[in-house]
């Protein structure tokens, strides 16, 4: 069922870009997923989960050779994790499903908040992204606090300290330095 539905998703996605409405990205915001403690993921090692979500993926962007999905990272509120809580672990698992399908078929939606309530500033996360060439000019712009928080070295477990609250502010709010680090982002 959730196949189907991802594929009629992506379907519609596309035909919204064949009518010049949008980029024909579809948005794929794993969040809560990993925390509910439901079901078979929820059972898993991140690593055993990320390699069914990788699978799922390919099986579905395989036969959709046009099709982009942009994955919307986001570190669960309060401090239990989602699959995917970084930018970090955004460039990770995606590049392992382009790589199992041998093209760009997932990309990343950075929301701004996200990266902010996960301990990095908008500018930082922008950039990594970009760098891994996971940028397909889709835009996610909304403010947030900063958060003070630790992840391990593959950004997938917290260390010290909890996500921030995701509060969906307005562009350039919070914190003195949030409007700077967001008009540096636009401007890159």
């Amino acid at each position: 069922m959730a196949r189907q539905g991802h594929i009629t998703g992506i379907r519609r996605s596309l035909d919204f870009k064949e009518a010049d409405i949008g980029l024909g990205h579809y948005i794929w915001w794993p969040a809560f997923d990993a925390n509910l403690h439901r079901g078979h993921l929820s059972k898993m090692t991140i690593e055993e989960a990320w390699e069914k979500l990788a699978n799922f993926w390919v099986n579905i962007l395989q036969n959709l050779p046009e099709a982009v999905v942009v994955c919307e990272y986001k570190s669960s509120v309060p401090s239990a994790l989602d699959w995917i809580p970084t930018m970090k672990a955004a460039i990770a698992f995606c590049k392992l499903v382009n790589e199992k399908l041998g093209r760009c078929g997932m990309a990343i939606n950075l929301e701004w908040a996200h990266a902010l309530i996960g301990g990095q500033t908008v500018a930082e996360a922008t950039r990594m992204q970009i760098d891994a060439e996971l940028f397909h000019n889709f835009v996610h712009a909304n403010s947030a606090e900063l958060a003070i928080i630790e992840w391990n070295e593959t950004g997938t477990q917290i260390v010290r300290s909890p996500p921030g609250d995701d509060a969906d502010w307005a562009v350039g709010e919070g914190s003195e330095g949030r409007w700077e680090d967001q008009a540096a982002t636009v401007k890159r």
